[in-house]
């Protein structure tokens, strides 16, 4: 697996939304692959994956994504979604995205007590929200937001919203994970993340990363939690892991190969952390989700 990071730096998105009242943006996505773009805008965004297969960051989260997925991210919550010709269906990649202004449900919301369970899934989107069960004739829904304007648009997004709320879902990014959204930190951490990625299946010492970043070993350990939401090596875990489980599902190689491939040095050891990260073995992960 190889991560196409060019920079890990998340630019501010100028959102143009319609008109100059406009609140609410549709758009559809055609493309042979989702280039990586990591970026962060103050409005909410709604992400559906009609075709493709790649890699999803939400925050400090790092997942494959698959057709089908439902992904609702909080204002200002850094994300991007990346693949590359090998991987995208031969058809290319395509999303349906409904992006919002905070203040068509913040200005509409507040105090009202009927909207008790649809506040609490917008508190949860500044994390990053996955819809385990994706409602049906959910681009259809988005669509219906797309085609009107006016006050019928926003009963629309609402309705949808309001139906989302009563979907099973999960958080993504860790509770402790803050967004910098500021151009020194991300510029540090910029060259953090780069490294980390290019070097995930190499050793990767604290204290070579903590050079990069200009900071002592115990500065550099310290900082990266305070901002990641983790520590440097849990993030890196998550990394491998993530690293090896789109090796198990996208090629061959066995277990050990994977294992080693991706930067552990004991094949137990990859083991039992796969299985506490996974909830299931390797060899259990592959019969699972390797297309037959």
């Amino acid at each position: 697996m190889i991560f196409y990071l060019k920079s890990m730096k998340a630019t501010y998105e100028h959102i143009s939304l319609p008109g100059p009242f406009g609140s609410i943006s549709h758009v559809e996505v055609d493309l042979p692959f989702f280039p990586f773009h990591w970026h962060y805008h103050p409005e909410f965004e709604l992400t559906y994956i009609v075709r493709g297969n790649g890699t999803r960051w939400i925050g400090n989260h790092v997942e494959e994504y698959v057709s089908g997925d439902l992904i609702l991210v909080g204002s200002n919550l850094p994300h991007g979604w990346y693949s590359d010709e090998r991987r995208a269906p031969a058809q290319g990649e395509r999303a349906v995205v409904l992006q919002f202004a905070p203040q068509v449900v913040n200005d509409i919301l507040l105090g009202l007590p009927e909207c008790g369970s649809l506040r609490r899934l917008l508190q949860q989107a500044a994390l990053g929200v996955k819809f385990t069960k994706v409602p049906p004739q959910i681009e259809s829904a988005m669509d219906g937001v797309g085609t009107r304007r006016g006050i019928d648009q926003i009963f629309r997004l609402l309705s949808l919203l309001d139906r989302l709320s009563e979907t099973p879902c999960e958080t993504l990014s860790t509770t402790g994970y803050r967004p910098l959204n500021d151009q020194k930190g991300e510029g540090r951490l910029a060259i953090v993340y780069q490294h980390i990625h290019q070097n995930a299946g190499k050793t990767l010492r604290l204290a070579d990363v903590a050079k990069l970043a200009g900071m002592t070993p115990t500065s550099f350990s310290r900082y990266f939690k305070q901002v990641n939401g983790r520590s440097f090596i849990d993030h890196v875990t998550s990394l491998r892991v993530q690293m090896a489980a789109e090796r198990l599902i996208h090629t061959h190689q066995t277990v050990a190969e994977i294992a080693y491939g991706c930067g552990f040095n004991n094949l137990s050891n990859f083991n039992r952390v796969f299985h506490k990260r996974k909830q299931m073995t390797p060899g259990e992960y592959r019969r699972r989700y390797q297309p037959q």
